[in-house]
């Protein structure tokens, strides 16, 4: 635990990951930290609201002559995952009482990075979330959504039929593909646009949805390199966070990774935008090419089941391999809140 005027002695291939993690931030590039926060002398740095000041002191000169250079760590850590909280499950497989109880558990041990979307809940996660975060500190709080893809019209019909589909599926297991195939039909099935008219409304519903002025990440849901009408989506990012409605913006890449990477690049759009992919071997393989793209991994439980590697290691692996900012997990039930915030922890240490 970081007390005020915590004294830590690092070395300088584990400094920059130590400043960022007990920061709070991963905003810092291995340059800047290594620039403003090593350099032979001693900083004292500001910790995030109630935690103090850290002072970090590079390892001593004897000691450092003493240890292998810093490529010879096996993991050298470039950012540190923070665990983040997906809602995409709210308001369609998990109810409202259940998906309140999982924020309040995955709240109260410490989890601030929360992923929802405009299409999430067939429109309705953003509205749990927001309610939930009423009330507690929106600066502590980190809010990521998406648009791009628009909900069907929200109805007292629809609602109906998705409670009447959990109801089915809790009570008659087997029965789930049968009620998986009546949420795909047309009837329920979102819009894909880039249409920055369409794209603004579905903002600023999230917005009050949500019960705040302003997104730490915006992402346009499911990138598609053949979609027209990028340059002027991007524009559109620009003017939000030039307005202060946006503190960053960027693309949920449901492509193959690298393609999607090479044409966010060749479009001239990358630089400084955030990139949300699902976890993969393509991901924990990136090369150092891609490595200053800041990272949000999903679905490393999906991947842990196809790969059998443990969400320890994926952690691990996503430090290694790329800016991994965060790693969002739907987690729902109070046991496997508690593993992943346990696992997190000890992997961030």
């Amino acid at each position: 635990m970081v007390t005020r005027h915590s004294v830590l002695r690092v070395t300088r291939s584990h400094r920059d990951k130590y400043v960022r993690h007990l920061l709070g931030t991963s905003k810092l590039s291995d340059e800047q930290a290594s620039r403003d926060y090593g350099a032979n002398r001693i900083q004292t740095l500001e910790g995030p609201a109630g935690s103090g000041r850290l002072v970090v002191l590079p390892q001593s000169a004897c000691a450092a002559r003493q240890r292998p250079a810093d490529a010879a760590d096996p993991l050298p850590m470039t950012t540190t995952p923070k665990l983040g909280f997906g809602t995409a499950p709210i308001l369609g497989r998990i109810g409202r009482r259940d998906s309140v109880a999982a924020l309040e558990r995955a709240y109260a041990l410490g989890v601030r990075h929360f992923d929802t979307a405009r299409s999430y809940g067939w429109g309705e996660a953003e509205g749990v979330l927001g309610s939930f975060l009423q009330g507690k500190s929106r600066r502590e709080c980190t809010i990521v959504s998406k648009c791009g893809i628009v909900p069907v019209k929200r109805s007292r019909v629809l609602s109906v039929a998705k409670a009447l589909a959990r109801e089915v599926r809790d009570r008659a297991p087997g029965v789930g593909s049968m009620v998986q195939r009546a949420a795909s039909s047309s009837r329920f099935q979102p819009t894909r646009t880039y249409d920055v008219r369409t794209l603004n409304e579905s903002f600023e519903t999230s917005l009050r949805e949500l019960r705040t002025d302003y997104l730490d990440v915006l992402l346009l849901h499911n990138f598609d390199p053949t979609m027209p009408g990028l340059d002027d989506v991007v524009t559109w990012f620009q003017r939000l966070r030039q307005r202060g409605s946006i503190a960053r913006y960027g693309f949920a890449v449901g492509c193959d990774l690298v393609q999607g990477l090479t044409c966010l690049r060749g479009s001239g759009v990358l630089d400084g935008a955030v990139v949300q992919v699902p976890v993969s071997v393509a991901l924990l393989a990136l090369s150092s090419e891609w490595r200053d793209v800041p990272v949000l991994a999903h679905s490393a439980f999906r991947f842990s089941a196809q790969s059998g590697m443990s969400f320890t290691e994926i952690l691990a692996r996503l430090g290694a391999a790329c800016r991994c900012e965060a790693a969002v997990c739907s987690m729902f039930s109070k046991s496997h809140i508690e593993s992943n915030v346990a696992t997190a922890a000890r992997v961030a240490v």
